[in-house]
């Protein structure tokens, strides 16, 4: 029953490291062709606005959450490695395709009294045509056993000829496993501060603004912007300080080889 209900929305899906590697494919057919192996290198941080208070998990418990990132990301024929993981394309080119993938996922938490909420490695699915773009995947690490599904739309925009945009609109759904596991607060837990909680299965609908600069011929100057719908079954939950939005951005200097 839970593989007609992710399979029915199907009609989404990446944050900021996802978009890095989709602004650093080649653009054309001669490109495609140019080279087996490709690879970039740098380093940047992500900003991001904390929505979930006393979380004392790997000190997450600011306000706003700055953390410095490494930047490394390549491909060898049908293989490639980025910060979403490993990636395995089994049919099709950077333009349209279908590929098995494994990464890691999960939104951590450690509250007080509480069991930690970890991240957790997912394998999944994942189909590419032209503009859009589908994922599915499953927790395999046995935390919350839950079920991820992510529809997307981007569009590449030359604005300049050194000044490139990416955008793109995506709708996630995680199923009710993962939404208890990671927003729950099991009867054990509950105190006069945090009640019992178990949120269902949900959506979060969210929008993506990545300007890419080319600052010389291999380096490029990357930012971004998101925004994500947190819904109101999970801004409800005790662990969440019940504001709408998610808010990050991402700042990174890159290398290509």
């Amino acid at each position: 029953m839970k593989i007609k209900k992710y399979l029915s929305l199907c009609l989404f899906t990446l944050c900021a490291p996802a978009l890095l590697v989709q602004a650093n494919e080649p653009k054309t057919p001669e490109a495609l062709t140019a080279r087996e192996w490709r690879l970039s290198v740098g380093g940047g941080f992500v900003v991001k606005k904390n929505n979930r208070p006393d979380n004392s998990y790997d000190k997450l418990d600011k306000k706003v959450i700055l953390r410095f990132i490494p930047y490394i990301q390549g491909s060898y024929k049908r293989f490639s490695i980025a910060h979403q993981g490993i990636n395995f394309r089994l049919v099709g080119n950077p333009f349209m395709n279908a590929s098995i993938f494994v990464t890691r996922s999960g939104d951590k938490y450690l509250g007080p009294g509480m069991s930690p909420r970890k991240d957790s490695v997912f394998f999944g699915a994942s189909a590419k045509f032209g503009k859009y773009g589908l994922t599915i995947s499953r927790d395999i690490s046995g935390r919350s056993k839950g079920y991820l599904s992510q529809i997307n739309y981007s569009e590449f925009t030359m604005i300049t000829e050194d000044l490139n945009l990416v955008s793109s609109l995506s709708l996630e759904w995680h199923d009710d496993q993962y939404a208890d596991y990671y927003y729950g607060v099991r009867g054990g837990e509950s105190s006069s501060s945090k009640i019992e909680y178990h949120p269902h299965n949900f959506f979060k609908p969210g929008l993506s603004l990545m300007p890419i600069y080319n600052l010389w011929e291999n380096v490029s100057l990357v930012s971004a912007a998101n925004v994500k719908f947190i819904p109101k079954e999970i801004r409800s939950s005790p662990t969440m300080n019940g504001k709408a939005l998610e808010l990050s951005m991402l700042f990174a200097l890159n290398y290509r080889f």
